[in-house]
């Protein structure tokens, strides 16, 4: 009797936990998420995932309508994760950043019909936020002569409701040639 609990204990706590396979491979735009079976023993079955912006991920499992993942693996898919969206496809780059490498200033063009300003936020390869800058209409020059060491930089561009648009890979040099 205390085994076919034990066995009819365990099946009831892993209902809600289920491998999935997804067709897809994503990365994630933003930071952060909790989920909760709705089957099962919760202290069990609590599952919590973190991850960083950027981040490639492979998938794991479902635990009730949501996925959680383990295991690193290149993209093809960007989900930017936000209140009310779920999964987007890596959209068009609507944001064109020239010079790219620069030396003193970039210049980055919106798309024409663009009439609502944008967020722009200069990253360096370790997440840290370097500046941020609002692109009120279609053309924003970014002067950093002085103010940005040579490397590889990220410029993440997102609407002013938060929702990530786009990631441009950046490269600063110093200019000097040999």
């Amino acid at each position: 009797m205390k085994s076919f609990t034990l066995v009819l204990l365990l099946a009831v706590s892993f209902s809600g936990f289920t491998q999935t396979n997804m067709p897809d491979r994503v990365v994630y735009a933003s930071a952060g998420m909790y989920t909760t079976p709705t089957l099962g023993l919760n202290l069990i079955n609590n599952k919590t995932m973190t991850y960083t912006i950027g981040e490639p991920v492979i998938y794991g499992g479902l635990v009730a309508s949501k996925y959680i993942f383990n295991g690193f693996e290149q993209g093809d898919v960007l989900v930017a994760v936000s209140p009310g969206v779920v999964m987007l496809e890596k959209p068009g780059q609507p944001f064109k950043v020239y010079p790219n490498p620069a030396t003193t200033q970039s210049i980055v063009a919106g798309p024409e019909e663009q009439t609502e300003a944008v967020n722009i936020q200069l990253m360096d390869l370790n997440g840290k936020l370097i500046a941020e800058y609002q692109m009120e209409n279609n053309r924003l020059v970014i002067d950093f002569e002085n103010q940005l060491a040579p490397g590889t930089y990220f410029l993440n561009f997102y609407n002013l409701s938060g929702v990530f648009i786009q990631q441009t890979k950046l490269m600063k040099s110093n200019g000097a040639s040999n």
